[in-house]
């Protein structure tokens, strides 16, 4: 279910092995630390139906089994070569508990590339049995989960450098061989359109990293500055957030009309997700980039203070589309069709959805009752099916609570603030809501326990 985020497991290649291996070809090998990551990550998408039929009451019980079996064969069999290695530790990516386990998704990313670079999948000159098309997918899936994490989890600093080893090519169609025309589990136009939305994947993540090295080298002289910078430095600060955010639209009106010409015959069911995940990683990526500009320093220059405004727009737009296409997928596909790695992507667009509808209905105008609560539901619903959305939902509340009541006795003892310009005043609350909030759900996000709830 996940292989439009992480196609590393070559389908028909393993469905043709299981298949002789099933009917005694001793030749066909399928290893059984492969297998069981696969079920590891498939269960988190079994309905209650599903779960009945097996020994687990529950997606976290079911995981953690299975888990436990991969790491033991992990451990124990020194028979299994680096490339499955590889493919192994990053369906293990997918491990996001959100408790004191240290062996969670960005250590098995750290496994991943320890293993593909044994195995030289970087490098497309290498002499090796798997067929490069084969490394080149697994390459890719290394880089992108590393981006994704780094960017959805608010952990930059654990960006793996690559800028010494050969770069393979772009992903394309070609690169996944017979599965783009003989799917094995799916519709063919089903199965085309999450090649397509891995390659689109990939193109999104390059951005990822442009938006990561502008933030590393841009943000940190302006957060530590002790005077007005020059203007001309805050200028072309601002100028490469603009072709930054160009080049998102770009994409994703790319994305949108090869999606929409590859969805014709597909199914609905599974093509949604594909689409909408794509989509709402777009829109959050908009947030992140204005993210910064919305936190006020005592040495802004005007041009900064006048992009922050721009900036609160630009991040509540992108919020109301991030809680639109949540609903969408609420309301076309079942909640377990919902990939968890969506959850790290919604989460500060939805606190600042619902923010908004407790204290300035009137300025979301783009989500409606019915639809906000139905964000509040399915978000409710993911946090019962997963420990790991479980606990930032949870702290989600409580942040939004605790800022409620700030707002409320802020505005009991302060009535009127006369002599300041009333639309600059609004401006900069909305800013400072903004930063709290963002501010609170990186540290959720990043699981940094030192001060995670707003305080009274």
């Amino acid at each position: 279910m996940c292989s439009h985020l992480c196609p590393v497991i070559d389908e028909s290649d393993f469905t043709t092995r299981y298949k002789l291996h099933q009917h005694g070809d001793l030749s066909a090998r399928i290893e059984m630390i492969q297998l069981q990551a696969m079920m590891f990550t498939a269960i988190a998408y079994a309905t209650e139906f599903q779960l009945r039929q097996m020994p687990f009451s529950t997606v976290l019980e079911g995981q953690t089994a299975l888990l436990e079996n991969v790491k033991h064969l992990y451990n124990h069999d020194h028979s299994v070569g680096h490339v499955t290695r590889a493919t192994v530790c990053l369906l293990l990516t997918f491990w996001s508990p959100y408790n004191s386990d240290p062996c969670v998704n960005s250590f098995w990313l750290d496994r991943a590339f320890f293993h593909a670079r044994e195995a030289r999948l970087w490098d497309p000159l290498t002499d090796s049995a798997t067929p490069s098309s084969q490394r080149k997918v697994i390459w890719w899936c290394c880089l992108v989960r590393d981006r994704i994490i780094g960017m959805g989890l608010r952990r930059p600093h654990r960006l793996h450098t690559t800028a010494h080893e050969r770069t393979w090519p772009m992903v394309t169609m070609a690169d996944f061989g017979s599965e783009v025309i003989c799917s094995q589990y799916m519709d063919r136009r089903s199965k085309q359109l999450r090649m397509s939305s891995f390659i689109w994947l990939c193109h999104l993540s390059i951005q990822i990293v442009s938006i990561i090295e502008f933030q590393r080298e841009a943000m940190f002289s302006r957060t530590w500055r002790t005077g007005r910078e020059n203007v001309s430095s805050v200028t072309k600060r601002i100028e490469i957030v603009l072709d930054i955010k160009h080049r998102l639209d770009v994409l994703e009106l790319q994305f949108e009309l090869d999606g929409n010409l590859t969805l014709r015959g597909g199914d609905p069911q599974v093509d949604v997700v594909a689409v909408k995940t794509l989509q709402v990683m777009i829109q959050s990526l908009i947030i992140m980039l204005y993210r910064p500009f919305v936190s006020i320093h005592p040495h802004d220059c005007p041009e900064e203070i006048t992009f922050r405004s721009r900036s609160v727009q630009k991040i509540e737009l992108a919020a109301a589309k991030v809680g639109g296409i949540f609903h969408t997928l609420l309301t076309q596909i079942s909640i377990e069709a919902i990939p968890l790695a969506i959850v790290a992507w919604i989460h500060f667009p939805v606190a600042v959805c619902l923010f908004h509808s407790s204290v300035a209905k009137d300025q979301m105008p783009q989500l409606g009752a019915h639809q906000r609560s139905s964000i509040v539901t399915g978000f409710r619903a993911l946090a019962e099916r997963h420990s790991g959305a479980a606990a930032t939902v949870t702290a989600i509340w409580t942040t939004l609570e605790n800022l409620l009541g700030r707002e409320r006795r802020h505005s009991q003892g302060h009535s009127s603030d006369a002599g300041v310009d009333g639309s600059q005043l609004t401006v900069e609350k909305d800013a400072s809501r903004l930063h709290a909030i963002g501010t609170v759900v990186d540290r959720i996000l990043a699981f940094d326990q030192r001060e995670i709830f707003l305080r009274e």
